[in-house]
């Protein structure tokens, strides 16, 4: 009886891992190629599906990125040269212009005639294409490297490959105004790889060209990155010569 019994749970115990074996075999069999080919179609269109995403995100970023360091390198410029560390002109008699001064000359300031004010006269305050053509070649541009240094005009030839930024520059200066009047200096900063055989751009009195910070690409290569414009003076220079360049509020005048 007793061996009976122990016959019987043998029996049941092996039909048991029999079964259980055969449950785990059927696990381990794997895809078919249907349903991996299944699996593929669909990781593909999840990839088809965020790659636009993906690729606005990494470009914005990167023209982000640009436009800071561009910023960067104007505001660099323009601090060079309220220093001294840039020179604007040479010291010979008469001067040669390193940078050279937009003609015609703005006119001194008049309250009746000559009134300005950026909203009587906003084209006196912005940067355009008219009172300061883009470039039409690297001559007469300054070179930003990578390191910081600014390098002078003509600076196009880089063997080091250090160049990351052409900047160009002028002066704008209030007619018969003396050498301690100061003037209001208007900057572009370029990229390196713009194709100055094709047409380079700026901004107008009514469209900025300035390039833009979202982007699904490499952005605008021949639109500045930034456009500026600031005051340099001297330590004598005083508030009327001021005036005369920057004008008042209305029903103003630089006397008061």
């Amino acid at each position: 009886m007793i061996q009976l019994k122990q016959f019987k749970i043998q029996h049941s115990f092996s039909r048991g891992l029999n079964q259980s074996l055969k449950h785990n075999n059927g696990k381990d069999d794997g895809f078919t190629i249907m349903e991996s080919l299944v699996g593929m179609l669909v990781a593909s269109l999840l990839v088809a599906a965020i790659a636009p995403m993906l690729l606005l995100s990494t470009a914005t970023r990167l023209q982000s990125r640009r436009v800071e360091q561009g910023s960067q390198a104007g505001k660099s410029f323009i601090d060079g040269v309220r220093s001294g560390r840039i020179a604007v002109e040479s010291s010979d008699d008469p001067p040669k212009e390193y940078i050279k001064t937009i003609d015609p000359e703005f006119k001194k300031y008049d309250p009746l005639t000559a009134k300005r004010s950026l909203e009587d006269k906003p084209e006196d305050y912005l940067i355009t294409s008219t009172n300061m053509l883009p470039p039409i070649s690297p001559t007469g541009l300054y070179c930003f490297q990578t390191d910081g240094v600014i390098l002078p005009p003509n600076c196009s030839s880089d063997p080091n490959k250090r160049n990351q930024f052409y900047i160009q520059a002028s002066r704008i200066r209030v007619e018969e105004s003396e050498a301690n009047d100061g003037y209001r200096l208007a900057v572009r900063v370029y990229r390196k790889d713009v194709d100055f055989s094709k047409t380079v751009v700026a901004s107008t009195t009514t469209s900025k060209k300035t390039q833009t910070i979202v982007t699904n690409k490499l952005g605008n290569k021949q639109a500045p990155i930034i456009e500026l414009a600031a005051d340099v003076i001297k330590s004598n220079t005083t508030f009327l010569a001021l005036c005369n360049r920057l004008g008042t509020k209305a029903d103003k005048n630089c006397q008061n």
